[in-house]
């Protein structure tokens, strides 16, 4: 799989990812409210205000907040990225944003993990044109979290390269290597099927 991908047909990458933020990690989108349906964002200097309707309808509620190097945004304009937020669904936060390269995709995930707390990449979409087509679309909610942990892991270590063997990989899990070659399978399988339903449609 090239990590260019997005290039190869002068597309782009959308990234979905759902943003669980730690106890300890304050921004004003998830400090009052667990369900929103609608986030705007704007920040200017050291303040950040929000303007959220939460999914109740009970009307439009404005929070603010510091802007910190920790801070969501900041992270994904450090990458280059620019994140839309989507909403929050119980606590957690759907975020889409576009990138040129798969290996930006890597790295902002490691750097929103750092920052923020438990990140998972929920969808990956191939993009085409000014019209942002979207040609394939992988839905990665489809894994369960051992398959994904499994594939995740594999990805960071270079596995599916010329990095990480089997056994390093079962090892750094702490599971047999029967049971991540179990889920290896069953993980790639139904990415596969994802894959191909979505392009037959």
């Amino acid at each position: 799989m090239s990590s260019n991908a997005g290039d190869a047909d002068g597309g782009c990458l959308r990234v979905d990812l759902d943003v669980e933020p730690g106890s300890a990690w304050e921004c004003p989108i998830v400090d009052d409210h667990d369900d929103v349906r609608e986030v705007t964002v704007n920040a200017v200097g050291d303040d950040c205000r929000v303007d959220l309707t939460p999914a109740d309808e009970s009307g439009v509620v404005t929070a603010t907040g510091s802007v910190d190097e920790d801070c969501l945004c900041h992270v994904f304009q450090r990458h280059d990225c620019v994140p839309r937020i989507r909403g929050v669904d119980a606590g957690t936060m759907r975020v889409t944003t576009y990138v040129d390269d798969r290996s930006v995709v890597r790295d902002l995930v490691s750097a929103l993990r750092d920052a923020v707390g438990r990140v998972a990449l929920a969808r990956l979409a191939v993009v085409e044109g000014p019209g942002t087509t979207e040609r394939a679309t992988v839905d990665l909610s489809a894994l369960t979290d051992a398959q994904r942990e499994v594939l995740d892991l594999a990805i960071r270590r270079g596995y599916f390269g010329d990095g990480a063997d089997h056994a390093a990989l079962a090892a750094e899990l702490d599971i047999s290597e029967s049971a991540l070659s179990q889920r290896l399978r069953a993980g790639q399988a139904r990415l596969v099927a994802e894959v191909f339903d979505a392009t037959a449609d």
